[in-house]
């Protein structure tokens, strides 16, 4: 079975990244990254938060 794009337009959508926040740890991202030999683009945890922490309120990602 396959669902036409025009009736995937039509139904509503969620800002998931909204549900998303604090589910992850900065410390279970860099974890992970480097179990799985993922690049960072810092190899800090510090520095890593930066790239995945919106520290401000914004409209749209």
């Amino acid at each position: 079975m396959s669902i036409k794009k025009e009736i995937i337009s039509l139904l509503p959508k969620i800002d998931l990244h909204k549900y998303l926040d604090d589910s992850a740890r900065v410390e279970t991202i860099f974890e992970s990254a480097i179990k799985h030999n993922f690049k960072l683009p810092t190899y800090y945890v510090d520095k890593l938060r930066e790239y995945v922490q919106v520290s401000q309120n914004v409209n749209h990602l």
